[in-house]
């Protein structure tokens, strides 16, 4: 009993570890054959607060689930920040700082090239703008070339 147990958490681990394994961090591809990048930055530039916000792309990575089949995780940071600037040119200045973080799970449909959002999570969203992407959830967006990325 003792071995049948051990058994399916060696099984277990192992195919957690095997598919984390054949995960592919396509960031790079993304951000140079694509747009995603820019409408991230763009968004919150418009919607983020602070004299220092700005929106990034932190990672997309893309792995098998099966007959041509790919789930696609994308994480982004909408960085809201503000500084006043030092007091007589002394110390760092005043100021406040915080993060909303973005993460998106689609499913990615290798023989048409169509990526379907399956759901986002948003944390820290302290501004209300989380909606903004929560919007994309269920929708269908056609992926130019999307054999790169594979």
């Amino acid at each position: 009993m003792i071995k049948n147990k051990m058994g399916k958490l060696i099984c277990a681990f192992t195919l957690i570890v095997s598919t984390s394994a054949h995960a592919r961090d396509v960031t790079g591809a993304v951000v140079k054959y694509t747009d995603l990048d820019e409408k991230i930055s763009q968004a919150c530039s418009k919607y983020c607060k602070g004299n220092r916000r700005g929106g990034y792309l932190k990672r997309v990575q893309v792995t098998p689930a099966g007959r041509g089949v790919y789930r696609v995780i994308v994480n982004a940071d909408l960085v809201n920040k503000h500084n006043t600037g030092s007091l007589f040119g002394i110390g760092g200045g005043m100021g406040w700082s915080y993060t909303v973080s973005v993460r998106a799970y689609g499913t990615l449909y290798g023989s048409n090239c169509n990526l379907r959002v399956d759901r986002i999570d948003i944390i820290n969203d302290r501004l209300g703008i989380g909606y903004l992407a929560k919007g994309e959830e269920g929708k269908v967006h056609a992926i130019a070339n999307c054999k790169r990325f594979l």
